[in-house]
Order: structure tokens, then C-alpha cells, then sequence
């Protein structure tokens, strides 16, 4: 990945307002919760509203979104994760096990948007990985392909560890999941060193800032129960019980 596109994808820890440098402050990490995301303070920013308030702001589920199960689901479940981000993966687990509960029976819907943090510099170029699979061959492919690169395992220490090795560059762990699902990965890196979705990625990142990610201490994985015109959100990787009360409670109305 070129420089600049790391900065595209670095959340600033600073602005400049007036000639002031104001300095932004670097969430913590709980033991369950989400990896930290650098906080923007500065001029019209004041961070006083609360998640539930700002989860407001999170852009409808449309056609240009990755979802997974019953587009008329009575709930759908929007998550911003990053793919080389440890608690993602676990969440993306528990997720897995709610749409194997849920998504059959059409009752919950999963929408999956990009959100690849600077500190993780392999989750940009796998992040466009996937866009890529999606535009070059279907959802369902794009889903397989995500699942593989967050697939994990536990070490000899029972430590989850991704199963495509995390000791792997980007490409490698790419051409890796390509070969699994049995893809053509030439053309998927090509699509990922043209940067295709620059734009798309881009757009994503600003609207989950906007919708709270990166503030009240959130990081991701940052995800938001819909259930009509009620928002429920879980905080960072939460078991999968927990997520459950939450959809209960959301089909309860």
C-alpha cells in the first residue's frame, strides 16, 4: 500500500483550528471490547452526545451494502469492523453463530461495512480485497472470502489466532483466501493495487465517525441493532448471549 494511503486511512490525532494544534486522545481497549480508535477533539466537536444519540446518524442499510441472510428481516445487525482487528474476529464468531440461530428463519439480517484502522496496516488492502471479490464474482462469494480471512484457531496457548497466518503480508494472506475458495488472484490483486474503492472506503470511514465510531470510548468492532425505527447498539465484541438479550429485546419491540 502506497504512503498516502495509509494517511487516507489514518483517523487524525490532531487538527489544526486557528493555527492551535488541538491533540486527540486514544481510546482504551476493554477486555471484551472494541481495538482503540484515535478521537478527534477540536472546534464544533464537543463529544458530549451519548452513543445512543449518535447511532442515530448511521446511514440506512441500501442496495451498495454487503448483506448476509433476509434483506426484510424484522432486524438487521450493521457492524464496522476491520478484518485484522483480534476482537472483529471474535465478534465475526458470534456473529456467525446469530445468523446460524437467527438468519434461517429470516429473522435477522447482517450487514457487514469496512472500517480498516492505520494501526492494522493489512486491513486496508484486505478490506479492498473483499470489495474486489464482491464486484468480480457475487454477496455470497464476498462472504466466503471475508469468513476466510477471519477465520481463527486457538494456539498452544489457547490464544485465537487467525487460521491464513497473521505472520503473512496482506498479498500473502490474500492470494491465500483466493486460493481456498478457488478465485483468480491476479485479478484480485490487480483490483487491490489500483486501490478501486478508495472512495467507498473512504465514505464508510467518515460515516461511522459520524455515527459515533471513536467516541464515548468505542472502537470497533462498532455494530447497531436495527429493528425499525429503533437503534440498539453493542459495545466492541460482545458474547454471543449477550447479543442475543439484545435481539430478543429488539423482536419484543
Amino acid at each position: 500500500m502506497e504512503p498516502n494511503q495509509q494517511q487516507n486511512y489514518s483517523i487524525p490525532i490532531a487538527i489544526v483550528i486557528a493555527g492551535v494544534i488541538v491533540a486527540g486522545a486514544v481510546l482504551w481497549s476493554k477486555g471484551s471490547g472494541p481495538v482503540p480508535v484515535a478521537q478527534v477533539q477540536g472546534q464544533g466537536q464537543a463529544q458530549t452526545a451519548s452513543t445512543a444519540e449518535l447511532i442515530k446518524s448511521m446511514p440506512a442499510v441500501s442496495a451498495k451494502d454487503h448483506v448476509l441472510g433476509n434483506p426484510s428481516a424484522p432486524i438487521t445487525i450493521v457492524e464496522y469492523s476491520d478484518i485484522e482487528c483480534p476482537f472483529c474476529r471474535r465478534f465475526h464468531t458470534t456473529m456467525q453463530e446469530v445468523m446460524s440461530q437467527y438468519g434461517d428463519s429470516g429473522q435477522v439480517a447482517w450487514v457487514y461495512r469496512q472500517f480498516p484502522l492505520s494501526i492494522h496496516p493489512k486491513a486496508y488492502p484486505e478490506a479492498t480485497a473483499t470489495e474486489c471479490v464482491a464486484s468480480q464474482y457475487d454477496n455470497n462469494t464476498f462472504w466466503k472470502f471475508l469468513a476466510a480471512l477471519m477465520e481463527t484457531k486457538a494456539d498452544a496457548d489457547g490464544n485465537q489466532i487467525a487460521v491464513i497466518s497473521d505472520d503473512f503480508t496482506a498479498e500473502q494472506r490474500i492470494a491465500e483466501a483466493s486460493t481456498k475458495l478457488k478465485l483468480d488472484g491476479a485479478k484480485i490483486a490487480l483490483c487491490v493495487s489500483a486501490d478501486t474503492f478508495k472512495q467507498k472506503l473512504e465514505s464508510l470511514r467518515g460515516e461511522a465517525m459520524k455515527a459515533g465510531l471513536g467516541q464515548n470510548e468505542t472502537g470497533t468492532p462498532y455494530s447497531i441493532i436495527v429493528a425499525g425505527n429503533k437503534r440498539y447498539f453493542i459495545d466492541g465484541a460482545q458474547p454471543y448471549s449477550a447479543v442475543k438479550a439484545l435481539i430478543d429485546t429488539a423482536l419484543k419491540g
